[in-house]
């Protein structure tokens, strides 16, 4: 008998690349009239595509395969292992690059770059409201924020079952109201309520799917 195929979307393969590259439009620091494209210059919030992206996603691999505590549990070390290796070997990266300045000017993690930073980064923490800015690697904020996430919804999905859609739309009119009425940054949050803007776009991803799956507009 032949193992039936996963539903591949293709259209979002696409949107995904599209996106992708924008972003490093965005932050490529070459000045010219590329750089200076609206479309460019506000690319920053297509970060919350992938977020809506993962959400949706990852719906449609594990909505239906977390019913246990051991499920729950087997997801969150396989999505540990997906994103903290690279992580921390890129934070590795940037504490060498630091080790050089104090060698080279004497000074050295401080601000941004400082000791503490160096553990909440380790500890996928450092988008909780610890800090007064961005620290280390920077764009490491949507990882950092995307891990817990994903753990939260392996926690909804346990937990609310076949009442999942209402769950995640209550998740998402929960996360509008903190960037709407404690952020100070609203959809720019990052390292303030990053946490709350990652909430808002995934289960916002994990809602579209429901919708999607279920047929509810047919």
């Amino acid at each position: 008998m032949a193992v039936p195929q996963p539903h591949r979307f293709q259209a979002l393969d696409g949107w995904r690349g599209i996106c992708a590259l924008l972003i490093a439009l965005h932050h490529f620091p070459a000045h010219g009239a590329i750089y200076h494209l609206s479309i460019v210059r506000h690319a920053w919030i297509l970060v919350d595509f992938f977020f809506v992206l993962s959400g949706f996603v990852i719906a449609h691999a594990y909505r239906e395969r977390l019913s246990t505590r051991e499920d729950a549990k087997a997801f969150a070390i396989r999505r540990f292992f997906r994103l903290w290796p690279l992580h921390v070997a890129v934070l590795a990266g940037f504490i060498a690059l630091e080790l050089y300045r104090i060698a080279a000017t004497g000074t050295g993690f401080v601000g941004a770059r400082s000791v503490f930073a160096i553990f909440t980064n380790v500890t996928l923490i450092q988008s909780l409201g610890l800090h007064d800015r961005l620290t280390w690697n920077t764009p490491a904020w949507a990882v950092s924020t995307e891990f817990w996430t994903t753990l939260l919804f392996a926690l909804m999905v346990l937990a609310a079952g076949r009442a999942r859609a209402w769950v995640s739309g209550i998740l998402v009119v929960g996360a509008v109201a903190v960037l709407t009425a404690v952020s100070r940054y609203g959809m720019r949050e990052t390292f303030d309520w990053g946490i709350a803007r990652c909430i808002y776009g995934f289960f916002l991803g994990a809602l579209a799917y429901e919708a999607w799956a279920r047929n509810w507009f047919a």
